[in-house]
């Protein structure tokens, strides 16, 4: 079935540019929230479904959604933990080699950390010796850090928190963003107490995922209520200078199937920036990712996807086979809904996060269950809803032996890899 084309009736307020200038360009069906997993016991409820409509900003380009659901709602009880899965730890710790090495000879460091969840990039800059201090809004994610030695405050970060910051321990050397802001409708707010607390020589850096990469590679599943914001370095850019601060370098990298990182420091006249922050400026233009134009094409791209994979699913369900599903991120809930997936084609779905064990997954009645009960009862098919570390969770399903006929990739284009032709060796 075919996404159906919105009717334009209103404008809405831009997250960055704060002008409404904001128009709906995609309407997807509506969809649970993406952390919001039942109880089993609840099973027979009805749970709530929003609207999830993608919105662009006619003045600055700002991909962004037109319905917000409101942080207090979405974050209270966050079950996601940044040491949860072997590739985002490693991430971070690689980070955290890399701050150390931009402070070589500095004795006092201190970093900041918006959104830091559990605490873990923040554990390992404390093991070289840094006075580290975290801000996140999930009680169960602080409190885990807080029990851990990382000093965490339980909030939303805002200008009257970065306040209490200068205040209490001083300026930054480093402010750190992981993939938390896109998940905000303060990005004024958010950025007025940064600047507040940049000094002269504070390196900012904000970790996301980049919407040059949703648009190519079609990754419609990293679009959900929690992600509010699509950044572009582009409307960055724009946003930034209202702020005094300037992107003076960016990265590329696959995480979450594409993500951006940008280094910031506050504006000087001869601050000169990389010359990957103009290449990357200069893409988006030619792409066309200010254009509503392009997201139409992408929700076409988006139609036909979505009838390939349904087909391959009623394949190997008419045929007798079981399919289970592997991880149950944020992203599942977008993934599930939006392509219209069948639950009766899934027998229940495996996660590694214990947090999620017993629950349902969002908008469903599959139960999830920790990885081990594949062990004792193989899947014909296993369908990968967390993409994004196909090649770790693939290892470990041929490896132990998981799977009778293959394995079901969804993104970022569709892959079937039967038992027969995987090389445990690639």
């Amino acid at each position: 079935m075919k996404i159906i084309k919105p009717v334009q009736v209103k404008s809405f307020k831009c997250l960055l540019c704060d002008k409404i200038e904001v128009e709906n360009i995609i309407m997807f069906p509506e969809t649970p929230l993406a952390n919001s997993l039942a109880l089993h016991k609840d099973k027979q409820k009805k749970q709530k479904f929003y609207p999830l409509n993608l919105g662009l900003c006619k003045d600055c380009g700002h991909v962004q959604l037109t319905y917000r659901v409101p942080p207090s709602i979405l974050f209270k009880d966050y079950p996601y933990l940044s040491n949860s899965n072997n590739e985002t730890a490693s991430r971070f710790s690689k980070l955290a080699e890399e701050i150390n090495r931009y402070f070589p000879n500095k004795d006092k460091k201190f970093a900041l950390e918006i959104g830091s969840n559990d605490g873990y990039l923040l554990s390992q800059l404390k093991l070289s010796n840094w006075q580290v201090l975290g801000v996140d809004p999930s009680e169960n994610a602080a409190n885990l850090a807080n029990s851990n030695g990382i000093t965490t405050i339980t909030s939303f970060f805002s200008k009257n928190v970065a306040r209490k910051i200068y205040k209490n321990f001083g300026k930054p050397d480093v402010i750190i963003a992981n993939n938390v802001l896109a998940h905000t409708n303060k990005m004024r707010d958010i950025f007025s107490g940064i600047e507040l607390l940049m000094g002269d020589n504070t390196l900012f850096i904000m970790e996301f995922s980049y919407v040059l990469d949703v648009y190519e590679k079609l990754l419609f599943d990293t679009i959900y209520h929690e992600h509010m914001s699509y950044h572009s370095i582009n409307s960055l850019s724009k946003f930034l200078s209202n702020f005094n601060l300037q992107i003076v370098d960016v990265t590329r990298f696959n995480a979450h199937g594409g993500s951006a990182r940008i280094y910031v420091k506050k504006y000087k006249d001869n601050l000169i920036s990389n010359q990957k922050v103009t290449d990357l400026q200069q893409i988006e233009q030619s792409v066309g990712l200010a254009t509503k134009k392009t997201w139409l094409q992408f929700e076409d791209r988006l139609s036909q996807l979505k009838q390939l994979i349904n087909n391959e699913l009623y394949k190997a369900f008419n045929d007798g086979k079981a399919i289970i599903g592997f991880g149950v991120p944020a992203k599942f809930t977008t993934l599930f809904h939006v392509l219209g997936l069948n639950e009766n084609c899934f027998k229940y779905i495996v996660d590694d996060n214990p947090l999620k064990h017993g629950k349902l997954a969002p908008g469903t009645n599959l139960e999830i269950y920790p990885v081990e009960k594949l062990i004792s009862e193989k899947a014909d098919f296993i369908f990968i809803f967390s993409w994004n570390y196909q090649d770790e969770i693939s290892k470990r399903i041929w490896s132990n032996d998981l799977v009778n006929f293959g394995v079901i990739i969804p993104l970022p284009e569709l892959l079937v890899i039967y038992k027969n032709s995987y090389n445990l060796g690639s």
